[in-house]
């Protein structure tokens, strides 16, 4: 095949992506030149390269002369058949018209640009005036494969990376993109509407500049260097980082064994730059870190631009962004960032899902009801061993697992028999205070995960670089401030709810929407400098196995994380690996839609949403996680975390619902312009039911633990007001599905994110 490049008309030149301003100008031919609701300007096909020339218009084509095309086309989809099969074999660009050569150079113009982002289109074959047929088709196949790309992401992802949202077929894409007045202004106001996107697309650029003149040798893949050892392999780490100009020495310097100051201070930074804990130990983590390659690099940073499509379209002026493998979340308004502040996430085997919401509530002081997994995994065996452990730990017993039950003395209860017999008819919660798990706030966006923002009393873990200590849920090192904005509340308005001592929920008048994702490379929003995660839930061996062909692989390129990736991808019943253009493989299917997850809901005076009822979030519940293969984990990861921080925090997640069968999407409208890339989160609907995922088993409960393990906070009299015992807890209500042209029903189109870490 040839390049696609080959094919565009004379004069288009290729895209220059700068690092101030990598969005292209915006074209005049069509509705998709205003601002996008970020501040962002959103790129056209009308581009900084010079206007192709027009070429002279052809005769029409003929239904048989395409359906000869179709037929012996190779890798053509069934999808681009099927839409001119359903138009009569009708052309969508070799028409005649007096318009022809001006679309056919505007859609190709963007074409062109798909370097820059990340993807690789089907090759153009033939020409206008060459087998315009089979150019006929390739440039269908080629749009419609962009569109896709760009509106929800070109790669297949395990369910444990994201929530996606189900695409459209190609031929509804191309029927879009042929309908607009600009189809490549149509193509290319897809993309994400984050600042996030350009800067990482020019960081994409000068990652593949480094990776065009840069070599960078490798180092051993084992052992452990502290500084002040004397090793032989020593020497492969100074060269290391000097070609990459990161550490400088005279020749005897570079031949010592001696793992000096020097070197350590180098390794410290290398270590801070790439996520990883900057303490100049060399473990295994580092030394992965280390043999990345300038081109893995570049394919670290393709994969992560994908991600970032896979979040939802219309992002808002104002909205929350948790990037797990960073351990850090950004609060963007209008394209600028308002605040940042370090979180903590979820452990390897308790991963934080990533997935969109809207903050809805923030509690002030508040308590904490034990889910029964936690009970009785963790709580009753310590009883049986020390009947002060409630004491110490603030801790009361209520009889029986319902709501309303009566408080009990503990030492009337025999727990070491209950801990022997596996019984446990009482539950737990913690009052607030000092000590309890969840600090002073949490903030609540209710979803099927269980999980939220909240405080912690252990504010040590965030002086550690990777924070993955959590059971899943997002602790905030700056968590009055958060709620401060997020109320638009004066933070010391924030600081005298937190110091009264009550337990006071406030209503947020207008939801934040939160989106929390996992990237494990970006373009630092404040200065534009490429920074990488520590990858510690190894997502990312899955995605770019797929840039690299099962017989395509480069030693120099990849490590057996790839090889381990493309197991695990067909283990689990992703499509293969094929030598296809990666834009090419769609995200998976539709998936099922289970029932909603019962709670304990929260009674407000503010009213819900008329289309549903909100439920309050359940608290986290442990559980244990199957271990991703290929997954490079931080030096931290293995070092043993303060205990009494690591386990006194965060409550695990409660178990999810089965599923139930879904709906095949309805096809997108089409809107000739600017259509959207996908459906987005309402900024006050109910919360969905969580789809569940067939290839990772859930286990079950005893039945008696399929009743609620919800956070039972009593309801309230007022948004503002002390919050009161509850006795009868209300009735969630259970979403209603929607199409894809919903936005109410956004959530019930979603992947879910891995069942193993909430499973029982």
């Amino acid at each position: 095949m040839k390049p696609l490049s080959m094919h565009i008309m004379a004069g288009v030149m290729a895209l220059a992506v700068q690092a101030a301003d990598v969005a292209p100008a915006r074209a005049t031919s069509h509705t998709g030149d205003a601002k996008q609701g970020n501040g962002t300007a959103a790129p056209s096909a009308s581009h900084t390269q010079a206007t192709p020339a027009p070429a002279l218009a052809a005769p029409p084509l003929t239904a048989s002369a395409l359906q000869q095309a179709a037929h012996t086309l190779p890798g053509l989809p069934a999808e681009i058949q099927s839409a001119y099969a359903a138009r009569g074999w009708k052309p969508y660009w070799m028409t005649s018209q007096a318009s022809q050569a001006d679309r056919i150079a505007d859609l190709t113009a963007a074409l062109t640009q798909a370097e820059a982002h990340g993807l690789t289109l089907p090759a153009l074959h033939g020409s206008q005036t060459e087998s315009p047929a089979t150019y006929e088709l390739t440039l269908s196949w080629a749009a419609a494969t962009m569109a896709r790309a760009l509106s929800y992401g070109a790669l297949n992802s395990p369910a444990s990376d994201a929530e996606r949202v189900a695409p459209p077929s190609l031929a509804s894409l191309l029927d879009q993109v042929a309908s607009a007045a600009s189809p490549g202004g149509n193509i290319l106001h897809r993309v994400p509407q984050t600042p996030l996107y350009t800067t990482m697309m020019a960081a994409l650029a000068k990652s593949r500049e480094v990776a065009a003149r840069e070599s960078w040798p490798k180092v051993p893949t084992s052992g452990k260097l502290t500084p002040g050892d004397d090793a032989a392999e020593v020497p492969d780490f100074r060269r290391r980082l000097a070609a990459s100009n990161a550490y400088h020495a005279d020749d005897a310097t570079m031949a010592s064994t001696l793992y000096d100051e020097t070197l350590a201070a180098a390794i410290k930074v290398f270590q801070d730059e790439h996520g990883l804990e900057p303490d100049g130990v060399i473990g295994k983590s580092t030394r992965e870190a280390l043999n990345m390659s300038p081109a893995m690099r570049v394919d670290q940073l393709k994969a992560n631009l994908d991600r970032l499509r896979w979040l939802p379209d219309h992002l808002s002026d104002r909205y929350l962004l948790v990037n797990i493998a960073g351990f850090e979340a950004w609060l963007f308004n209008k394209g600028a960032v308002e605040m940042s502040t370090p979180v903590i996430v979820g452990k390897d085997q308790q991963q934080t899902p990533s997935f969109s919401n809207a903050i809805r509530s923030v509690e002030f002081n508040p308590s904490w009801e034990v889910p029964r997994s936690i009970a009785m995994k963790e709580i009753l065996p310590k009883l049986a061993k020390d009947h002060g452990y409630l004491a110490k730990e603030d801790m009361e017993v209520y009889e029986g697992w319902e709501n309303g039950g009566q408080v009990i003395n503990p030492d009337s209860v025999d727990w070491a028999s209950l801990a022997r017999n596996d019984r446990l008819p009482y539950r737990f919660r913690q009052k607030p205070g000092p000590k309890n798990s969840l600090g002073r706030v949490k903030l609540l966006f209710p979803n099927s995960y269980d999980v939220y923002l909240h405080d912690t009393p252990s504010r040590g873990l965030f002086n550690r670089r990777v924070r993955a200590f959590s059971h899943g849920c997002m602790r905030v090192g700056k968590p009055l401030e958060l709620a401060s904005v997020v109320l638009g509340m004066p933070l010391d308005k924030v600081q005298e709810a937190v110091s009264s001592g009550k337990q006071i929920r406030h209503k947020v008048t207008d939801p934040l929407p939160i989106h929390i994702t996992y990237l494990t490379s970006w373009a630092d929003p404040g200065n534009g400098a490429i920074r990488y995660g520590s990858d510690v839930y190894g997502r990312d061996a899955a995605l770019i196995a797929q840039f690299h062909p099962a017989g395509k692989s480069s030693d120099d390129d990849l490590d057996s994380g790839i090889l381990k990736a493309r197991a695990v991808l067909a283990h689990s019943g992703q499509p293969p690996v094929a030598e296809t253009p990666v834009a090419e493989a769609a995200p998976a299917g539709l998936p099922a839609v289970p029932e909603a997850s019962a709670q304990a809901p929260v009674t407000d005076t503010t009213a819900p949403p008329t289309n549903a009822v909100a439920p309050a979030p359940a608290q986290e519940a442990p559980a244990p996680a199957l271990p991703a293969a290929g997954a490079p984990k931080a030096d931290a990861q293995k070092a043993s975390a303060p205990q009494a921080e690591a386990q006194k925090v965060d409550p695990p997640k409660a178990e999810l619902p089965k599923a139930t069968p879904a709906q095949a999407p309805a096809k997108v409208a089409m809107i000739p312009d600017v259509p959207p890339r996908k459906v987005n989160p309402p900024a006050a609907a109910a919360a969905p039911a969580r789809p569940a995922h067939d290839t990772v088993p859930t286990a079950k409960k005893p039945p008696e633990q399929n009743k609620v393990e919800a956070e039972a906070v009593p309801s309230v009299t007022a948004s503002t007001e002390t919050v009161a015992a509850s006795t009868s807890p209300e009735t969630a209500t259970a979403p209603t599905q929607a199409t894809p042209e919903s936005k109410e029903g956004f959530f019930s189109f979603i992947k879910p994110a891995e069942k193993n870490i909430l499973s029982q």
